[in-house]
């Protein structure tokens, strides 16, 4: 090293020692520069105070009262739906006569350090302005009891930092002004309870027809009043005993006991006692839809009222001259009630749901472009007090079913899979015992991710969530829009279990609930690329005299997910072709001229049936059932139930167009070997299909020859095996879809090996099979025949076809197609079968299809029918005292009747032949042993359906 270079680095570190510096920074000089930047700093604040406190009300206007206006809210086009009346229910008390252990609770859940402050909390302050700044979003739990109430009864809701500023010089004057227990005694004569009750008198005559200073007694039942008490102000339409957040409400009375607790107020004894008391008991009875008169669009206006509370507090929301403009479009929201309307059931769907068991429907839709609301139904009827028509079961939580699988494939995709990779659709212990199995029992063997999300297949998507990870899916979900996936649930220390903990990998099937509109947010996002918009409910808020208080502005969504994923969701949920196995191609999915993705949903027991999809500019989310969860029809399945309010809804209003953007550029089109899903080589099955960028494909499976095989004797194929028996195989070394390191593979691999050795494929060691098929000879072939069916004959739109049978082999199925549509047919003894059809007014060709056990099939001759729509009712009912069954019509159409039994566990039985009718009646003796629970009717030849008369 040079002189001159030693000391250019002896200078520099002569001139970075810390001396040096310690020098500079803390020399006289500096330190005069700090003072002068303090205090023009602390200068600064002081202006911006004093010019912030010149317009400041006095802190005495605490006990003046707000003069009530009501507050209109509007629909997109300025009609009005709903005029919330400003009236107020409110006592005046002396502090002496609220209950101590009212105070406490509010003080224990509202501000426990109520009593240390001096108006504000430092600590909570700062970090709410914090997450205000850094995040853009409002943060809770900021404010103490006397903010709140200067909120209440002082200050004008606008939410700025201007008025934030003057809440705080309020604050500290107000608690100069009045002592702890003046300020405690005016909060607590001030705050909404709900419905109009504002105060702890009014609230506690509302709520409990009883003064508050009857309930001064501390005993389980009054400590379980103050917390459900304390629990409202904060959201008191949400928490509302009355309504359908009640659950909500138990879980925060509870958090409250357990607070009051911690900090010493009562014992853990005494708040235990106190949950276990059943608040409903203590309640006067109420309607859900007390005080709720003229509304428009109920179930829409009360989320939005609902939304004003959070916003803006109780007492702003209902009587601050609000004029609130929505995004509801009332052509939509009149077609949507009118498509659910149990009056006059006018397109017939009502009717449909009652015939699958269910008593009640909601539907909500958003425009996926900015997140509006623009149609909202909660369910049947607002006002079947009977049936709580009253909670909107779009903002309930519901188990899914199938619709939450895409996304549950979304996660996945964020890893090494695409539609195109390939999942073994066997029976499979996941650990524990769980084995799920598919909708119709049948398992697939090797199919690809498209298949399996198109067409529904459980095991596949059970599958997809292990290798997606649990946790992974619960964040997805999240940030497209799910914000819970189950209700809160705590252990005995109160921590709150994990969906992925309580559910596990059940909610690859939708185990765990979700709100129907929050699904309609994450379907949304999908639609609009992976861009996610807010679910928005308004377009701007005015004060009663149209001074703007608040405005949503077009912004640009949040990219939540990667596009190249909602490309590939949007072309599997649009597949016609890939669903068509599970669904047929005439389906409520399929809208033809119109680009539409959709999944349904059914849960276990069919308690809950699901259609949600969109279009995009439009997404819309059905969902069909009880509100009791009692079990619907075991045919009331989404596409069955839900489907046809979704696809009537879509028909009308989604557009003819495209997805909103283009093709993402990474997305790849890649061939794989369709058994092993790896590269292919010579003589693979190839599956060519979508796959992200970041995809890899696998090296080769080893695959080295193909060849036939008959499915039944899992042997060689001959030429007198049927089509329907032969498929090609490929020798392929197949293995799990998880690593060997993973713990579940052997549980995994095992049926897959199974399955691969039994189809001459190869887990390891590979072969061929050498035998060929000796069950197909060729003879011994079925045949089949239609019954009472001739040339053009006159039928109604739903009408019976028989079919005679001959199989030496047995019988597998038989079908009926009215033209292309298939009908599964049933035996009714010997070797008849009856199919229940179905068709438009019209010319129809009408043919029959067997398959015998060995999968030889034959076809009748095609037969034309001439449809035509009449009405024909027929009735059942059963006498006890002349053990005979009387069915009744009211045509002279109906020439013979069937009658059927229904078992407890829901299977039927013909119990009857055919019975001729004569002066519209036919009767049957029928002494039931309990052998069924009902019975009902088909009246022949048109396929009319009686009522189901209990037995």
């Amino acid at each position: 090293m040079t002189k001159k270079r030693k000391r250019k680095i002896n200078k520099l570190r002569k001139r970075f020692s810390w001396k040096n510096i310690k020098r500079i920074f803390f020399s006289k000089d500096a330190l005069v520069t700090y003072a002068v930047i303090a205090g023009a700093f602390f200068a600064l604040v002081l202006a911006m105070f004093g010019w912030v406190a010149k317009d400041l009300p006095s802190p005495d206007k605490v006990n003046d009262r707000l003069i009530a206006q009501s507050t209109i809210i509007y629909a997109s086009n300025g009609d009005p739906i709903w005029e919330i009346h400003g009236d107020k229910n409110r006592t005046l008390i002396d502090f002496a006569d609220m209950p101590q252990y009212l105070k406490d609770a509010t003080v224990a859940v509202e501000d426990k350090d109520f009593y240390r402050h001096g108006g504000f909390n430092v600590k909570r302050t700062v970090k709410a302005f914090f997450i205000n700044v850094l995040t853009k979003k409002k943060a809770q739990g900021g404010s103490t009891i006397t903010q709140q109430l200067i909120k209440n009864a002082i200050l004008s809701p606008e939410k700025t930092y201007t008025r934030k500023v003057k809440e705080l010089i309020l604050a500290i004057e107000i608690e100069q002004k009045y002592t702890k227990d003046e300020i405690l005694k005016m909060y607590l004569n001030e705050i909404p309870y709900g419905s109009n009750a504002y105060g702890v008198e009014a609230a506690t005559k509302y709520y409990f027809d009883k003064k508050a200073v009857e309930l001064k007694e501390k005993t389980p039942e009054n400590l379980a009043r103050f917390s459900m008490l304390a629990s409202l102000p904060q959201a008191p339409t949400y928490f509302s005993p009355y309504g359908q957040n009640y659950n909500d409400l138990l879980d925060r009375k509870n958090i409250i006991l357990g607070l009051m607790a911690e900090q010493g107020k009562i014992t853990k004894d005494e708040s235990l006692a106190a949950k276990n008391i059943d608040i409903k008991k203590l309640l006067v009875n109420r309607s859900g839809i007390d005080g709720y008169g003229d509304i428009r669009y109920p179930h829409f206006a009360m989320y939005v009222k609902e939304k004003l509370v959070e916003k803006y507090g109780e007492q702003m929301a209902t009587q601050g001259g609000l004029r609130v403009y929505t995004t509801i479009e009332p052509e939509k929201e009149d077609y949507a009630l009118s498509l659910l309307d149990p009056k006059t059931d006018q397109f017939g769907l009502i009717r449909k749901i009652k015939g699958a068991g269910a008593s009640n429907a909601a539907l909500v839709s958003l425009n996926p472009t900015n997140g509006n609301i623009v149609a909202m139904v909660g369910s049947l009827d607002f006002r079947d007090e009977s049936n709580d028509g009253y909670v909107n079961i779009t903002t309930s939580l519901r188990q899914p079913g199938s619709s939450i699988k895409p996304l549950v494939y979304a996660n996945a995709w964020k890893k090494n899979w695409g539609p195109g990779s390939v999942l073994y659709d066997l029976s499979t212990d996941f650990g524990g015992g769980y084995r799920p199995s598919n909708y119709d029992n049948l398992t697939r063997g090797n199919v690809t991710m498209r298949k399996g999300l198109a067409g529904s297949l459980n095991i596949p998507a059970v599958k997809t969530l292990y290798v997606g990870g649990m946790k992974e899916f619960t964040d997805t979900a999240k940030d497209l829009g799910v914000s819970q996936i189950g209700p809160t649930i705590r252990d005995e220390n109160g921590r709150v279990i994990s969906p992925e903990e309580n559910y596990g990998l059940t909610m690859a099937l939708g185990s765990g609930e979700v709100k129907p509109i929050e699904l309609a947010s994450a379907y949304s996002t999908f639609a609009n690329m992976g861009e996610r918009h807010d679910i928005n409910w308004f377009t701007r808020i005015t004060d009663s005299k149209g001074k703007m208080i608040d405005e949503v502005k077009p912004e640009k969504g949040k990219q939540v997910l990667n596009p190249e994923i909602a490309y590939m969701l949007n072309d599997v949920l649009s597949d016609n072709n890939a669903r068509a196995f599970a669904f047929g191609r005439y389906n409520d999915l399929y809208i033809p001229g119109k680009k539409v993705a959709a999944k349904t949903g059914t849960t276990n027991a069919y308690r809950d049936a699901w259609t949600a999809g969109y279009s995009r500019d439009l997404t819309t989310v059905v969902w069909v059932g009880n509100n009791d969860n009692k079990e619907m029809s075991h045919n009331a399945s989404g596409s069955m139930a839900a489907a046809p309010i979704w696809n009537a809804f879509m028909k009308k209003f989604a557009d003819n167009k495209g997805w909103a953007k283009e093709k993402p550029k990474g997305i790849q089109y890649l061939e794989l070997d369709g058994v092993t899903g790896k590269k292919p080589v010579s003589g693979s099955t190839v599956v060519k299909d979508l796959f992200p960028s970041w995809y890899k494909i696998n090296e080769a499976g080893g695959q080295t020859s193909s060849f036939k095989i008959d499915k039944i004797s899992h042997k060689l194929a001959t030429d007198n095996c049927p089509p329907d028996a032969v498929e090609e195989v490929r020798i392929s070394r197949v293995t799990a879809e998880i690593p060997p390191t993973d713990a579940a593979f052997s549980r995994w691999n095992n049926p897959i090996a199974a399955w691969a050795s039994s189809r001459g494929l190869s887990s390891g060691a590979s072969f061929v099979p050498t035998e060929k098929c000796d069950i197909h000879d060729g003879t011994n072939l079925p045949g089949i025949s239609l019954e009472e069916m001739y040339n053009n004959k006159p039928v109604s739109e739903n009408f019976d076809v028989k079919a005679t049978v001959a199989a030496p082999r047995g019988v597998s199925k038989v079908v009926l197609y009215v033209d292309d549509k298939e009908f599964a047919a049933s035996s009714i003894g010997g070797s008849t079968y009856i199919a229940h059809l179905s068709a438009t007014e019209g010319k129809h060709t009408v043919q029959a299809k067997i398959w015998d056990k060995v999968l030889y099939s034959a076809v009748s001759e095609k037969v034309s029918v001439s449809v035509s729509a009449y009405d024909v009712t027929l009735d059942i009912a059963y006498s006890d005292s002349t053990n005979q069954l009387t069915a009744t019509t009211n045509s002279d159409k109906v020439i013979y009747v069937v009658f059927y039994g229904i078992k407890p566990g829901g299977s039927e039985k013909a119990i009857s032949g055919h019975i001729d009718v004569s002066g519209k009646e036919a009767t049957i003796s029928f002494n039931n042993t309990g052998t069924y629970s009902s019975a009902y009717a088909i009246g022949m030849p048109d396929n009319v359906k009686s009522n189901e008369f209990p037995l």
